[in-house]
């Protein structure tokens, strides 16, 4: 199936990526058309992709490239867009929402059972608190102080990081915790074994070395079809929370010639979860005028210019940088970028997704 892409969810793989790493089974060529879900409207069904028809809006997922003006996709690997929710939500529901789906099926959450999520107010956290509500189950999430009042909001009895988490998770669940879900990471481990009896329902996404020291669960997302579609149908349509990572010296939103590339951020400063505030094109045109002109500069000066001739030399051939990237990618303009925390009180009610 062809796809037209309108948003893309920018995820903590694809800053990994750009810093080098190459996903398992991945080959990668730069330069490389990043980004692993979107949504869309279909454009051109092929003979196999049953129940869809051009024109249908749909949310899918694809291993790279979806940072694109179109995709080409299987059929299995997309489904069809609920209408209560907008392209900034569905563009970024795949991810985080199947990863957080996945670990509450991993974990065995069930109605009446306690569930502790670590990093609440992160993309994948904050997914997880409000499947788990949906499914009966009560929460506790830990935040930073500053989340803490957005983590209440989705429905989960808030705990703070820092000294003293242990006791306040247990004043918070005075019954005990069933079960232990850990996206930030921090050792939070830890904590959860010291609550949670069964190692086999204390999982992690983000903390592989005490995975195997503590004998708890690493959670990988079981992405389908018919998972995203599942998503999609519970939640009440209010939104979703969205999940970006700052990473290394910068990170930007590539900005594909697409007919609207919306991405809206979560909670700030997340405590090592995967929702820390993005800094948007600004940071990534910072950094690579910094690069480029601190080359050509040294060059300059290590060549025995002088060091007004070198510093010109190294401005202007950052800007050429900048410029240039900014034409291939389509330049700001041709995208659209909200930036909504906390989002418009309309769309706010405690215990549904939200887009912030």
């Amino acid at each position: 199936m062809l796809v037209r892409v309108r948003a893309a969810g920018v995820q903590p793989t694809d800053a990994a990526i750009r810093s080098g790493w190459v996903p398992p089974g991945a080959v990668i060529g730069f330069p490389q058309i990043l980004g692993n879900e979107f949504a869309g409207v279909v454009e051109e069904v092929g003979p196999e992709a049953d129940g869809f028809s051009p024109g249908d809006e749909v949310a899918g997922f694809r291993g790279l490239g979806c940072y694109a003006e179109y995709v080409a996709v299987p059929a299995d690997q997309i489904a069809h867009k609920p209408a209560g929710i907008p392209w900034p939500v569905a563009g970024a529901l795949s991810a985080s929402g199947q990863t957080a789906h996945t670990a509450l099926e991993l974990l065995c959450v069930t109605r009446g059972e306690t569930l502790l999520v670590h990093g609440a107010a992160g993309g994948v956290g904050s997914m997880a608190v409000q499947l788990a509500v949906e499914r009966g189950a009560r929460v506790v999430g830990t935040a930073s102080a500053a989340n803490l009042e957005y983590v209440r909001s989705l429905g989960a009895v808030a705990v703070g990081y820092g000294d003293g988490q242990l006791d306040r998770v247990r004043k918070a669940a005075p019954e005990g915790v069933d079960a232990a879900f850990d996206t930030a990471g921090h050792e939070n481990l830890r904590t959860a074994v010291r609550l949670v009896s069964d190692p086999d329902r204390i999982g992690t996404i983000v903390d592989m070395g005490l995975v195997r020291d503590l004998g708890c669960r690493w959670i990988r997302s079981d992405r389908s079809a018919a998972r995203l579609g599942l998503i999609g149908e519970v939640l009440p349509l209010a939104g979703v929370a969205l999940g970006c990572v700052l990473m290394g010296t910068g990170m930007g939103i590539a900005y594909p010639r697409i007919s609207s590339t919306v991405l809206s951020l979560s909670a700030p400063d997340e405590q090592g979860g995967n929702s820390s505030a993005l800094q948007v094109f600004d940071s990534l045109s910072t950094s690579a005028l910094l690069g480029v002109a601190g080359a050509v500069l040294s060059a300059g000066l290590l060549a025995g210019y002088p060091a007004v001739f070198a510093l010109a030399a190294g401005a202007g051939a950052a800007a050429l940088v900048v410029a240039s990237a900014l034409s291939r990618a389509g330049g700001p303009a041709s995208g659209e970028r909200t930036y909504e925390h906390p989002p418009p009180a309309a769309s706010v009610r405690p215990g549904s997704p939200r887009v912030v």
